[in-house]
């Protein structure tokens, strides 16, 4: 297409790629310990003779992969914007203005602390809550949108939200409420070191035969 293929991009705050990774090793940790709960019991009919009562079998356990999808490290982000499909073109068009805009914002000094639980129509999702500069971090999100807005490019206008998607539940159960305690246990008592939010990202998503990565299209540095 005239002005380049197209491409869903994500404007966002991404953590240092050792706190992405001490994050994912922290939360993984949390529930490896978790013993892989049974499914329900399967009564099925012997057939060796007439009239003969049912027989209880149990099923193979689910693991807590089935009930809790981790997101990977590199797809860890505080959501500033989420675009439409864009053209190469507009894509650097977006980055030029970001690019011109930035040097104005302040920096921000953030750390994780805490978690909440979100619930959709697509099911429940697993957030770990920002603490620190939060006012900057706003001023940061409402200047993309801001620049967006003025450029015409269509994005998800919900309000914007200091927070980061760690994990997703696949199905209401015992287990995934276990494994969502654990979780959010993890997150309130995860320790690490504040990092400095100096960028903005561009993001996009790649996909391949072993599944979707996320990549940064686009950095652009802040103050």
């Amino acid at each position: 297409m005239p002005g380049g293929a197209a491409m869903m991009l994500t404007a966002a705050v991404v953590p240092p790629s050792a706190t992405q990774l001490e994050l994912a090793k922290s939360l993984r940790a949390a529930t490896d310990d978790l013993p892989a709960p049974p499914q329900p019991e399967v009564r099925k009919r012997s057939f060796l003779r007439l009239g003969s009562p049912t027989v209880p079998t149990t099923s193979q356990p689910v693991a807590i992969e089935d009930v809790l999808r981790f997101v990977e490290p590199q797809g860890m982000h505080v959501l500033i914007a989420q675009f439409g499909k864009l053209t190469t073109d507009q894509a650097v068009r977006l980055a030029r203005a970001i690019g011109e805009a930035a040097p104005s914002w302040p920096r921000a000094e953030l750390t994780i602390r805490g978690a909440t639980i979100l619930e959709s129509a697509d099911g429940r999702s697993i957030w770990a809550e920002l603490d620190g500069e939060l006012t900057e971090l706003v001023e940061i999100a409402r200047g993309v949108s801001g620049i967006a807005q003025r450029l015409g490019f269509r994005f998800d206008r919900r309000r914007f939200q200091p927070r980061i998607h760690v994990a997703t539940l696949s199905e209401e159960s015992a287990a995934a409420d276990a494994a969502a305690a654990s979780v959010v246990a993890a997150l309130d008592r995860f320790d690490h070191e504040p990092w400095v939010v100096d960028h903005v990202s561009l993001l996009k998503k790649v996909f391949h035969a072993q599944g979707a990565e996320t990549v940064e299209a686009a950095r652009i540095a802040i103050s």
